[in-house]
């Protein structure tokens, strides 16, 4: 039971840490890992963000349907299976990932830096 309590601690601190980065651009981390998918100018459809980000597709409908009136991203029906959207970063959503990427990857990297001390500690 303390290794699960711990685990729950780390989690929410971490969290708390990440929305306190992102705060600054009114960005979730959901909202962050999709531009992450995104990134590289591809255009994903919403079945494909719900399968990486482990999210049921209403919950993906309304976390993009939000970025999108942030103008993070854009949303438009699939040519080839109009039951299908396509979801792409706008020019505005790339900026943003790319400039919390770089602090989100430093904390990342002093978390693991504190994880190999800690066990180097025990």
């Amino acid at each position: 039971m303390k290794i699960i309590l711990n685990i729950f601690n780390s989690t929410n601190k971490l969290k708390s840490h990440l929305n306190h980065i992102l705060y600054e651009d009114d960005i979730t981390i959901m909202q962050f890992l999709i531009l992450h998918e995104l990134s590289s100018n591809k255009t994903v459809n919403l079945t494909q963000l719900c399968d990486s980000l482990l999210c049921s597709p209403p919950e993906i409908t309304n976390i993009t349907s939000r970025m999108q009136k942030k103008q993070l991203i854009t949303k438009t029906k699939n040519i080839d299976n109009r039951r299908c959207v396509d979801v792409k970063a706008t020019k505005y959503g790339n900026s943003i990932y790319k400039k919390y990427k770089d602090r989100i990857e430093f904390f990342n990297t002093q978390i693991q830096i504190n994880k190999l001390l800690n066990e180097n500690e025990l």
